[in-house]
């Protein structure tokens, strides 16, 4: 990382870093906000340049900062070149840990000269100790070494393993586990030999897996196909591989093992045949794996994941109170806000928001993320980098509630559940299985897909290790057979609403029926408060499904899936009003991720409740829809405003239906469907 090779001479501005402020950071995540203030004229910064020809290079690195993060924000207009005063303010010092001392540094960049002047740019700063200085005390976070492979983090990355097979019961593995039906096998360590793929035919042995995006189809893929499969066999040149490709075999390498696997590589893609079969085998090759690698910044295979870009450093003193140099320190501005830390890195990553890769993580027991920045490592038991372990909450069955938490508190939720069913028997586990399923689609749905027939495999890995614990249950085109009542009652989240996605196409995805989350396109949701536990709670009797079993990849049909149930019904109007009686609390209890519900329902001329639409169906306003009353509810006060109570339903013909969306009841409304007697009805 390159910086100056000698503390500089601060101006009166920036000498307020070189004061020692530790004694400030006694709990995590705080911050001390700093005397700094300056204005200056964008974008030549003259002030900060002439301070930087005098002597100090902070303001040289604030400067070119400025100029490099703040053209292009709306605050500074967006694409238009914006020109005029800056205010430089809002400096402050925070900290992650109080161990790691101070570790970040903030400003606000805020243009004068518009029209709405106060919006501002942030620009961060990592503060990083420097090698035998005093200061070593005050700052702490070690900075990052030049190359992911440097041999300090390759011994730092061999004891996270060696760490984990050792002392974490959770993410141990009985035995050395058979490989997957193909693997590629890297060669030698001294990559005397070309890559390979290997038919495995039952050898048992420790390989990795590559988590990554495949990226747009304009980039360049090596895939293996029927056409090429004999020559992958007997040798795969380096060069005609893709940089994350090149780089996961060149880590396989530096780890002493030989065997890696690759998605594109070891399935035959055009074979439908064997891309059947492999797909389903997910959960076991990601959960058997070594461990995996994660190309977690790159956003396709051809960007490469083993080269880093460190932004130039400066190093600036620490002085005690009197005055007295007790140290230095080096500060190096942030890549992009909140680069450094694992929730941008990780949480905010190209890779984090694919679909693929939901399970791709949760199966796995060992990751090793790379990102622009540094190594970060999770498995079942902790989280780590290059800075050390990071504190990490304990797992707990509460987050199975909660879709919008990142990701790594679900980690070995799954291994959770087998001991709860130990311990609590069954019935309870099995309700909580259902709970985290749902939490699971709230995730899945909100993530990018680029093809829409890939639905249901991008989830076979996990929809099979739920359906291991759950005793003799059927996979129903996103759903389960035993928890069907709750399973309807899913809803399309607001901002998918309001862009109006349409639900798929049945050339797109002909085997999803419209009362599965999966004939949607966008993220979808659960409100919790409406699933229950017991079938006293539900009104909705299910008699069968055609076909039975769909199957964790179902194959596309023409002969749409039919729901036959029994159930309350009643005729009912959908009818649009501005002013929907208490449409906030209404909205707040439906859930923050909730579909839009500020359209009305009528019985016989009559209000009783509101309604959410799977997509926008202007032509149904107005019109005549069914209700299918599902959930039964104890109503005992206004909070239950909002709680789903049933699917709308559109006729297709006599007896035949299809899911447009849910309503809900008013609680004064109870009761409106005591009349009536129990149907059979057929919903596709």
């Amino acid at each position: 990382m390159a910086h100056s090779a000698e503390p500089n001479n601060p101006c009166k501005h920036c000498a307020v870093f070189t004061s020692d402020h530790s004694e400030a950071f006694t709990a995590s995540y705080c911050s001390l906000e700093l005397d700094y203030e300056r204005v200056d004229i964008f974008p030549e910064l003259p002030e900060l340049e002439a301070s930087a020809k005098d002597g100090c290079v902070f303001c040289g690195l604030l400067r070119s900062s400025c100029r490099l993060y703040c053209p292009g924000d709306d605050a500074f207009n967006g694409k238009n070149p914006y020109e005029g005063r800056v205010q430089i303010h809002g400096a402050a010092l925070s900290t992650s840990a109080p161990e790691r001392g101070i570790t970040t540094l903030a400003f606000n960049i805020r243009p004068i000269d518009t029209a709405d002047s106060l919006d501002y740019v942030p620009i961060y700063f990592n503060f990083y100790s420097c090698e035998d200085t005093p200061a070593g005390s005050q700052i702490k976070q070690p900075a990052p070494l030049p190359t992911p492979l440097d041999p300090q983090n390759l011994e730092r990355m061999k004891n996270w393993i060696e760490e984990c097979k050792g002392s974490h019961g959770k993410c141990q593995q009985q035995q050395v586990p058979h490989l997957p039906t193909r693997v590629i096998d890297v060669g030698p360590p001294d990559g005397s030999h070309n890559p390979r793929l290997l038919i495995t035919v039952g050898i048992s042995g420790d390989y990795v897996a590559l988590s990554h995006c495949w990226g747009p189809p304009s980039k360049v893929q090596y895939r293996t196909l029927l056409s090429n499969i004999g020559q992958g066999l007997q040798g795969i040149p380096m060069s005609s591989l893709p940089r994350n490709f090149q780089d996961a075999i060149t880590v396989t390498r530096a780890f002493g093992l030989r065997y890696l696997w690759i998605d594109s590589m070891c399935i035959i893609q055009d074979s439908e045949e064997d891309w059947g079969l492999e797909s389903k085998q997910m959960d076991t090759v990601y959960g058997a794996a070594y461990f995996v690698i994660a190309a977690t910044s790159s956003s396709h295979s051809g960007s490469g994941f083993l080269e880093r870009e460190l932004k130039p450093s400066v190093q600036m003193a620490l002085r005690c109170p009197d005055g007295s140099q007790i140290g230095h320190y080096s500060i190096r501005p942030q890549a992009k806000a909140g680069s450094g830390a694992w929730f941008q890195d990780v949480g905010m990553s190209p890779w984090n928001i694919r679909a693929w890769t939901l399970q791709e993580r949760l199966l796995a027991r060992r990751i090793i993320h790379f990102t622009t920045e540094k190594i970060y490592f999770e498995c079942y038991s902790i989280d780590a980098s290059e800075e050390g372990d990071i504190t990490r909450e304990v797992p707990s069955e509460q987050y199975m509630y909660m879709a919008s938490l990142e990701l790594k508190h679900l980690l070995g939720l799954t291994q959770q559940l087998w001991t709860i069913k130990e311990r609590d028997g069954y019935e309870t586990a099995a309700y909580k299985a259902y709970i985290l399923w749902y939490t699971l689609v709230a995730m899945y749905t909100g993530r990018q897909l680029t093809f829409e027939s890939d639905k249901f495999p991008a989830l076979a890995g996990l929809s099979t290790r739920i359906g291991a614990l759950l005793n003799d249950d059927d996979y129903l085109f996103g759903l389960w057979r035993k928890d069907l009542c709750n399973g309807l009652m899913w809803q399309p989240n607001m901002i998918n609403f309001s862009q109006g996605y349409p639900r798929v196409s049945k050339g797109v995805l002909s085997q999803a029926p419209s009362w599965s989350w999966a004939a949607y396109t966008g993220g979808v949701s659960y409100c919790y408060t409406a699933l229950v536990k017991d079938r006293q709670g539900q009104s909705l009797r299910i008699i069968d499904v055609d076909p039975r079993t769909s199957g964790f990849t179902p194959p596309p049909t023409d002969t749409p899936a039919k729901l036959k149930v029994s159930g309350l019904l009643k005729q009912g109007t959908i009818f649009r009003t501005g002013e929907c009686r208490g449409p906030q609390v209404r909205l707040k209890l439906i859930g923050e991720t909730g579909g839009s519900w500020d359209n009305r329902v009528k019985i016989n001329s009559k209000e009783v409740g509101n309604c959410s639409l799977d997509c926008r169906h202007p032509s149904l306003i107005g019109e005549d829809v069914w209700l299918l009353k599902v959930m039964n509810r104890e109503v005992e006060n206004t909070d239950d405003y909002g709680v789903p109570a049933g699917l709308i339903l559109e006729m297709v013909e006599e007896g035949v239906f299809q899911r447009v969306g849910l309503f809900n009841l008013d609680f004064e409304h109870e009761s409106v469907f005591d009349d009536e007697e129990y149907r059979e009805l057929l919903i596709i």
